[in-house]
C-alpha cells in the first residue's frame, strides 16, 4: 500500500528512524514497522509530511482496514482526526486516502482483468466527464486496448493523485460494438495529449514496487556533487542530505535492495582460505576463528555487519550448545571451515532479517564458496539482544535446497 509520489523517504522520516534507535528500538521492528506485508513485503510505506513511525504505522494500519471494511472517507477522516494521530489538513487526508485506496483497488482489479481474459480480452478507460476531470485523462477516455497491449504499462489507473479513471474489462464483442470511427478500438494513441501526471506512467497492477523504486533512485542520484545549505547567521555550509551519508545512506540502501529479493545469489567465492585438518582440540579452531577478529579465542568482541546497521557480538557462542553450554565446533565438520564462516560474516554474499516463531528477530549471514568443485554453503546466524546482535550458530553444508531455503524473510544486503 504505498501513495506512489510520496513515498519520498525524506529527512523527517531518517530522523524520525534516527530518533527511535536513539530510544533504544532496534532496527527489525523499525524495517517491518516501515514495511507493507503485501503483495511485496517489502513495499516501504512512507508519506511525505508525516515525520513519526508512530505516525506512519497508525497511518498505514488504519487504511488497511479501511480498504477490508470498505470505510468512507468521511468516517477514516474523522477517525484519525479524533485519534490525535495526524494534524493535517482535509485536502492532505482526502488525497492520502483516495490515493491508497484507489491505488490497492487497481492492483487487485488488474489480477482479475488477467485471469479472466481468455474470454473478457479487452480493456476500456473510463475517465470522469465532469469539470474536475484533468485534460490528459479526459482525452484517454474510451479508449480500447488488448488486456496485453502494451500502453497499459504506461497508461493504467491510477494515473496521478486523486485519479478517478478506472479500466472496464470487455469481450471482443463489447469491444468491438463500442469501436466506431475513431473510438474505442479504432481511437489514435496521442501520446502527448495522453500523458500520465510525472511519475504515474506505470502500471501498479505489473509493478507493485515501481513506486518505491522511483523513490528511492530518485533518493540516490541526489547524492552526486556537493550541497550547500544555510547555517545559522545566514552563511553557507556543504552538507548532504540526511539520506546521503551515515544510517540514513544504509537504510536508503538496504531499502534498495530489499527491491531485488528475486535475484540470484551471487557466484560462489573462489578464495584460498586453509581448511583445517581434523582432529585438533576446540581452542586451535577457536583460535583461528577469532583471529579473524582480532581477538583471542576465549574474548568477545563487537563488529558492525555489512549494513551499517548492525552490530554483531563475536565470540564462541557461534560454536556452543545454548542449553549445556558444551562446544559443539566439531559437529558435521565445521571446525575445518572456521575461516570460511568467520569470511560470511565479515563479508557475506548476502544478509537475510528474519522473524522466528517466538517473534525474535535474526539475522542470517549467507555467503557460497567453490571448494575444489564442489559449491560450499556457509551460514551464520545472529540473534537480536537489545542494541546488539550475538553470534548463535555458523556452519557449513553442500546441499543448495537447504540453502536456498535460509533465503527468506527480509533482504536487506546483498554483495553483487
Amino acid at each position: 500500500m504505498s501513495e506512489p509520489l510520496s513515498i519520498s523517504l525524506n529527512t523527517p522520516f531518517f530522523q524520525a528512524i534516527k530518533a527511535a534507535q536513539n530510544r533504544g528500538v532496534v532496527l527489525p521492528e523499525l524495517y517491518y514497522s516501515a514495511a507493507y506485508q503485501g503483495i511485496a513485503r517489502q513495499l516501504a510505506f512512507s508519506i511525505a509530511g508525516i515525520t513519526s513511525l508512530d505516525q506512519l504505522t497508525v497511518v498505514r494500519d488504519s487504511l488497511a482496514a479501511a480498504l477490508q471494511s470498505g470505510e468512507s472517507l468521511a468516517t477514516w477522516r474523522k477517525n484519525i482526526l479524533e485519534s490525535g494521530t495526524l494534524d493535517l489538513p482535509k485536502y492532505r487526508l482526502n488525497t492520502i486516502f483516495r490515493t491508497n485506496i484507489q491505488s490497492n483497488y487497481n492492483r487487485g482489479r488488474w489480477q482479475r482483468f488477467e485471469a479472466v481474459k481468455a474470454t473478457r480480452p479487452y480493456l476500456m478507460l473510463d475517465a470522469i466527464n465532469d469539470n474536475r476531470v484533468r485534460p490528459a485523462h479526459l482525452a484517454l477516455d474510451g479508449i480500447i486496448r488488448p488486456v496485453d497491449d502494451p500502453f497499459w504499462n504506461t497508461h493504467s489507473p491510477s494515473l496521478g493523485f486523486n485519479c478517478r479513471c478506472r479500466l472496464i474489462s470487455m469481450s471482443e464483442a463489447q469491444a468491438k460494438a463500442r469501436s466506431g470511427d475513431g473510438k474505442g478500438l479504432n481511437k489514435p494513441i496521442d501520446l502527448e495529449a495522453m500523458q500520465p501526471d510525472k511519475g504515474w506512467d506505470y502500471n501498479p497492477g505489473k509493478e507493485p514496487m515501481e513506486g518505491i523504486k522511483r523513490a528511492i533512485n530518485n533518493k540516490q542520484s541526489q547524492c552526486n556533487g556537493t550541497f550547500t545549505a544555510l547555517a545559522a547567521g545566514g552563511k553557507s555550509r556543504y552538507t548532504k542530505p540526511i539520506w546521503c551519508h551515515g544510517d540514513g545512506e544504509n537504510i536508503l540502501n538496504m531499502l534498495s535492495v530489499g527491491l531485488d529479493i528475486q535475484k540470484e545469489m551471487p557466484p560462489p567465492k573462489q578464495v584460498d582460505f586453509q581448511v583445517f585438518d581434523k582432529g585438533k582440540d576446540d581452542r586451535f579452531y577457536l583460535t583461528q576463528f577469532m583471529q579473524q577478529f582480532g581477538a583471542a579465542y576465549n574474548e568477545q568482541v563487537i563488529v558492525e555487519a555489512k549494513t551499517g546497521l548492525h552490530q554483531l557480538l563475536v565470540s564462541d557462542e557461534l560454536f556452543s550448545n545454548h542449553k549445556s553450554g558444551d562446544s559443539k565446533i566439531t559437529k558435521h565438520g565445521r571446525e575445518q571451515y572456521v575461516l570460511h564462516i568467520a569470511d560470511t560474516i565479515l563479508n557475506p554474499a548476502e544478509i537475510w532479517l528474519k522473524t522466528g516463531k517466538y517473534e525474535d528477530n535474526a539475522l542470517y549471514f549467507l555467503s557460497r564458496f567453490l571448494i575444489k568443485k564442489d559449491i560450499m554453503n556457509v551460514l551464520a546466524v545472529f540473534r537480536q539482544t537489545g542494541k546488539v546482535w550475538t553470534g548463535w550458530t555458523g556452519y557449513q553444508n553442500f546441499r543448495s535446497d537447504y540453502f536456498e531455503s535460509k533465503r527468506d524473510g527480509a533482504l536487506i544486503y546483498r554483495n553483487d
